[in-house]
């Protein structure tokens, strides 16, 4: 039975690295998705850098079917190339989202304006352009919370509603 036994575990250990080594082989083609998608980015086309990168997250998914621990290690790399596509997968969520974010900072800013002029009606309706924009920002990229130039913008305009209240109260 000890035999046996032994015997199962000598066959198992190939297999398991064959199937390890397969995933790993499949997520590098993936891998080049990714770093095409990284390069798209850098060139401002947004869509061949969603295209590219949907491509490398189908292809991820079907190595992690093959051998579902080639995400937790590091052996060939994996840890970096994963953690490389992640923050690429970010940069391109916020890329989504910046556009609709600017927008809304550009309502906080009229909303400003609009304050400093004495207009409380007119800045009442921009900073609630604000706020469904930011919202949809949010919404489209979550990521932008963990962006501070992006927070901090959000947070300043934030702060409006308090000033647009008391200074309808005047």
């Amino acid at each position: 039975m000890f035999i046996a036994s032994l015997s199962a575990g000598v066959f198992l250990t190939p297999v398991h690295a064959d199937t390890f080594d397969d995933a790993v082989n499949l997520y590098l083609k993936g891998f080049d998705h990714c770093s095409t998608a990284k390069q798209a980015l850098g060139s401002n086309d947004l869509k061949a850098a969603r295209s590219e990168f949907a491509k490398y997250e189908s292809i991820k998914k079907q190595a992690e079917a093959i051998d579902g621990s080639i995400v937790g290690t590091s052996k060939r790399g994996m840890d970096s190339n994963l953690k490389y596509c992640t923050r690429v997968g970010t940069d391109i969520e916020v890329a989504v989202g910046m556009p609709t974010l600017e927008k809304a900072l550009a309502a906080c800013e009229l909303a400003l304006t609009n304050l400093k002029d004495g207009q409380v009606e007119p800045a009442k309706s921009n900073y609630q352009q604000f706020v469904a924009q930011r919202d949809e920002a949010l919404k489209l990229a979550p990521s932008l919370n963990n962006v501070f130039s992006a927070r901090s913008e959000i947070r300043r305009c934030e702060r409006m509603e308090s000033k647009i209240a008391s200074f309808g109260q005047k």
